[in-house]
């Protein structure tokens, strides 16, 4: 069963809208037309992160979807190694840090985090009790 979460809309992504958006309409206005579609290109293209970011587990993996421009990161379960809780300074950015595979490294910022951990650690543990029974099947 897919188990879907949504990507959390922070206060910095709130905040780099708000000010792309002033940027582009103040271009505009002075007649900076090329550099005012710029803005508004990278405005659409943090939007269109924002609100389509999800985070899916989905059978033994877990599907990383950064919206529609950046293709998606598949973390098999069983890569995974560590999964830790990160604040940048001040405390502004809080987002969980997933080490997988050999020293990779990836963010996710679930909006219900605590869920998110519950159901994937609950995950991982089933699955690494099915490796376990597959290698007594083989022996």
């Amino acid at each position: 069963m897919d188990r879907t979460f949504q990507h959390r809309f922070t206060l910095g992504a709130k905040s780099g809208i708000i000010i792309l958006s002033l940027l582009a309409f103040y271009l505009f206005w002075t007649k900076g037309i090329l550099a005012a579609l710029i803005v508004v290109a990278a405005l659409v293209a943090v939007i269109e992160r924002v609100l389509h970011s999800c985070y899916i587990l989905r059978g033994h993996d877990l599907i990383i979807h950064r919206g529609r421009f950046l293709h998606d990161i598949r973390v098999p379960l069983s890569d995974i190694r560590a999964i830790r809780p990160m604040t940048t300074t001040w405390g502004l950015v809080h987002y969980l840090l997933i080490e997988y595979g050999t020293g990779k490294l990836t963010s996710a910022e679930p909006n219900d985090e605590d869920s998110f951990l519950r159901c994937l650690r609950s995950r991982i543990h089933d699955e690494h009790i099915d490796d376990q029974e597959e290698k007594e099947d083989i022996d």
